[in-house]
C-alpha cells in the first residue's frame, strides 16, 4: 500500500527540522523558488537546492505537480449510476 512505501522512504531519507519546512512549503506551493524556501527557513538559496536534490536522490520528493481549479476552467462532473435488480 502506498502508506507502507511513504514510510518506507522516509526512513531511507533522514529528513531535519529544516528538511521538513521545506518540504512542507513545497507542498503548500510547489512553484516556490529556491530564495523563497531559504528566505522562509533561514537558509540561502544555494542551500535550499542542495537540500532538495538531496530529498530528490533520496525519494522522499518524486516529482512537482499542478492541482487545478475544474470550476475556473469550465469542466464539469458528471456521474453514472447503473443498478441491476
Amino acid at each position: 500500500d502506498s502508506g507502507r512505501d511513504m514510510r518506507d522512504i522516509l526512513h531511507r531519507v533522514d529528513l531535519d527540522r529544516l528538511d521538513e519546512q521545506i518540504v512542507a512549503l513545497l507542498v503548500d506551493d510547489g512553484r516556490r523558488s529556491y530564495a523563497d524556501l531559504g528566505q522562509r527557513v533561514g537558509l540561502s538559496a544555494s542551500a535550499v537546492q542542495r537540500r532538495v536534490d538531496r530529498l530528490r536522490r533520496g525519494g522522499a520528493i518524486t516529482g512537482f505537480t499542478v492541482r487545478l481549479d475544474p470550476g475556473a476552467l469550465g469542466w464539469t462532473v458528471e456521474g453514472y449510476v447503473e443498478l441491476f435488480c
